[in-house]
């Protein structure tokens, strides 16, 4: 995305008008897929052609509705004046979402719940989803997953269970009032 960014500023003489004399750098604080590093280039053109680049930042957090992807991947904006024009682009160390294993888990649950409409079965069934990560973090993802009210039929029941800690889904009953 670094490239791409730095091609765009290159092929627009805008853009190199609007960098000249700064030093521009955005952090962002989630890695992005293909497709929003296409969503984000064309933000950070914009952004690049706005004025949030007119004064000198350090470190501020984009919160601009008019960069929704930048603002969805905790960009921080650092803006110094410089010698040139110099535009960067990186994402964190640590950039990955801690909850971020809660999407696999309802990846894979969606994923199982088509294949279980096929089974010939009448009696109940159930779904254990033992989930893991290398980095050792499924807490935070989790706490996620409890707050959810998931469809899960086929099943009677879900279990998600990571290291004795389990989230229990089960079919949604409702109750008509009055």
């Amino acid at each position: 995305m670094r490239i791409a960014v730095r091609d765009a500023v290159d092929a627009d003489a805008a853009l190199q008008a609007a960098t000249r004399g700064r030093s521009v750098s955005l952090n962002l604080w989630h890695c992005p897929n293909r497709s929003a590093e296409r969503r984000l280039v064309r933000e950070i053109s914009e952004l690049l052609r706005s004025d949030a680049i007119t004064a000198e930042r350090h470190g501020n957090r984009i919160v601009d509705a008019r960069f929704p992807a930048l603002v969805e991947h905790g960009a921080h904006l650092h803006i110094n004046t410089f010698d040139g024009a110099y535009v960067d682009v990186t994402a964190s160390a640590h950039s990955f979402d801690s909850r971020s294993l809660a999407h696999v888990a309802l990846k894979v649950l969606e994923r199982k719940r088509k294949k279980a409409r096929g089974y010939d079965m009448t009696a109940p069934l159930w779904l254990i989803l033992s989930v893991t990560d290398q980095r050792g973090v499924f807490g935070e993802s989790l706490d996620v997953l409890e707050r959810l009210t998931v469809e899960i039929e086929p099943y009677e029941r879900v279990l998600v269970y990571n290291e004795g800690r389990v989230v229990i889904w089960e079919p949604i009953t409702l109750r008509r009032t009055g």
